[in-house]
C-alpha cells in the first residue's frame, strides 16, 4: 500500500508545473481521459490480436501515439498552449495514475470513478492555484489567454501558495487531507 500511495503522490507531480493556469489543467484534464480511452483501446486491440508477450509494449506504444496525436491537436488549436505543455503531454502517457485509473476500470467493472476523481482534481487544483496566485480565471485562446480578473491584486494575500513552492505546500496539504479521509482518521506528519 504505501508503496502505490507513494506512486500516486509522484503521478501528481505533474500538477506543479502545469496547473498555474486554468486553461492548463483543462487540456491536461482532457489529456488524461483521451489517454485513458486510447489505453482501453490499446488493451483491446492487444486482446483481439493476441498479443499476450508483447502486450504492454504495445499499449506504450499506442498511448504515446495517442499522445502525439494530441499534441498534434493542441498544437493546431492552441499553439502557445502546446509549446509550454508539449512536456507534460507526453510524460501523461507514461503516467502510472493512468495505468492506475485503466485497471480500476478493468478490475471494477467499468468504473470511472478513479478517472473521474484525477481529472476532476487537476481542473480544481489549477482552478484554486490560479486563483490564490493571480486572482483570475483564464481560458485558452488561440494567441494565448483570455483572462478574468477575479481578485484585485491588493487582496491577494495568498500569493505563495499559488507560487511552484507553495504549490508543493498546497499538494501536501490536500494528499494528507485525502488520505487522512480515506483512513477514516486524522494522519499524523510523523506517522511512518
Amino acid at each position: 500500500m504505501k508503496k502505490n500511495s507513494l506512486v500516486f503522490i509522484a503521478g501528481l507531480s505533474p500538477l506543479i508545473p502545469c496547473s498555474s493556469r486554468f486553461g492548463y489543467g483543462l487540456l491536461i484534464a482532457l489529456e488524461v481521459w483521451f489517454l485513458f480511452f486510447a489505453s482501453i483501446l490499446a488493451n483491446k486491440v492487444s486482446e483481439m490480436l493476441a498479443v499476450k508477450k508483447s502486450s504492454f509494449a504495445f499499449n506504450l506504444l499506442f498511448v504515446v501515439a495517442c499522445a502525439s496525436l494530441y499534441s498534434v491537436i493542441v498544437s493546431a488549436l492552441f499553439p502557445i498552449a502546446e509549446f509550454t505543455l508539449r512536456f507534460y503531454i507526453f510524460f501523461t502517457s507514461f503516467s502510472y495514475i493512468l495505468f492506475l485509473c485503466v485497471t480500476d476500470y478493468r478490475e471494477n467493472y467499468q468504473s470511472f470513478s478513479l478517472i473521474s476523481f484525477y481529472s476532476v482534481f487537476i481542473i480544481l487544483f489549477s482552478l484554486l492555484r490560479e486563483l490564490l496566485l493571480q486572482g483570475s480565471l483564464s481560458f485558452l485562446i488561440p494567441t494565448g489567454f483570455f483572462v478574468f480578473r477575479l481578485i484585485p491584486e491588493k487582496l491577494l494575500i495568498f500569493t505563495f501558495l499559488g507560487s511552484q513552492i507553495g504549490t508543493f505546500f498546497l499538494l501536501a496539504i490536500i494528499v494528507w487531507i485525502y488520505f487522512s479521509i480515506k483512513k477514516s482518521k486524522l494522519i499524523s506528519f510523523m506517522e511512518s
